[in-house]
């Protein structure tokens, strides 16, 4: 897997030519090999690209994204070839029983939870006490809605005030490191043989994404912690702050008791969520903010502690 998310703002033609990526913008041009990248996104009028390209890019499980004026994603790419087992697995995660839906639910909410509780402690925000123990009240598939509980709680000591639904600052940055996030989870799960139009929460028939927007929820804190140390007074992101924020996939994790990075995390968190579904293991692999002096923790331990319900 790549390395590099690329952002295209400007006016530009892509070619790629022997696994070399060329962009071409007024009189400059600039390459880069394909097997570097992770992600292009293309925020830009007048970026234009082949189909073939496109084909290359996924065939090197590179995903392309264009993004609207409120930074959230328009259009992605997604390879298909890497699971060999798609339809029994799509069958399978259509089948999968009520009471493990509600468990694997259960477990994606603690998780996000935890993290939320942990983001605030390491922006020394006061608070995340309160945050954490709402991760008592999740259970039976989340029906007492702790999640919903939390997001306000959290937000409102995160950013005070915050409006989610109006253009804000800190809304853009969240909006574009969340896209980023959505997209790599989508990314995932599409290649490890996921039907994405069907959620495990998210159920709306006009959403194609609904699985990734329920595996993206432990993840979005480490998006909350990059969004926190880049606002400033604009709406409007600067190149810098979009670079800032792309690096949300290569933050420092914790999970199955070893230190990776996010992009890693998300493969390796969505895998476990496979052979939960495919009825291989018990156990689900989630990722872990790491604090400073906090000890490594297998999240799998917490995540299975409460019985189907």
């Amino acid at each position: 897997m790549g390395f590099r998310c690329l952002e295209l703002s400007t006016p530009a033609e892509i070619h790629i030519h022997r696994n070399q990526l060329t962009i071409e913008q007024q009189d400059t041009s600039f390459t880069i090999p394909v097997e570097d990248l992770d992600i292009v996104i293309a925020s830009g009028s007048n970026i234009r690209l082949s189909t073939m390209d496109i084909s290359i890019l996924a065939e090197n499980n590179v995903l392309f994204m264009t993004i609207g004026k409120d930074y959230l994603p328009t259009s992605m790419t997604l390879t298909f070839r890497s699971s060999s087992r798609r339809s029994l697995i799509m069958r399978r995660q259509l089948e999968l029983p009520k009471r493990r839906t509600n468990r694997l639910w259960d477990d994606i909410i603690r998780a996000k939870i935890m993290n939320q509780a942990d983001a605030l402690r390491l922006l020394d925000i006061p608070g995340s006490e309160d945050v954490r123990r709402l991760i008592g009240k999740v259970s039976h598939g989340d029906r007492r809605n702790a999640e919903a509980q939390a997001a306000a709680l959290y937000f409102q000591l995160y950013h005070p005030g915050l409006n989610r639904r109006v253009p804000l600052p800190v809304n853009s940055c969240l909006n574009y490191s969340y896209s980023v996030l959505r997209s790599a989870v989508a990314r995932s799960a599409a290649a490890h043989g996921f039907l994405l139009s069907f959620g495990i929460h998210h159920r709306s028939m006009l959403n194609q994404f609904n699985l990734a927007d329920d595996l993206i929820e432990p993840f979005r804190p480490f998006a909350d912690l990059i969004a926190f140390s880049t606002v400033n007074s604009n709406v409007v992101l600067s190149k810098e702050q979009k670079r800032c924020l792309m690096s949300v996939l290569y933050m420092e994790c914790t999970i199955d008791r070893m230190h990776t990075t996010v992009t890693n995390a998300i493969d390796i968190m969505i895998d476990s969520v496979k052979r939960y579904v495919m009825d291989e293991a018990d156990t689900l692999s989630m990722p872990s903010i790491i604090l400073p002096g906090k000890e490594l923790e297998s999240n799998a331990n917490h995540c299975t502690s409460q019985p189907d319900e």
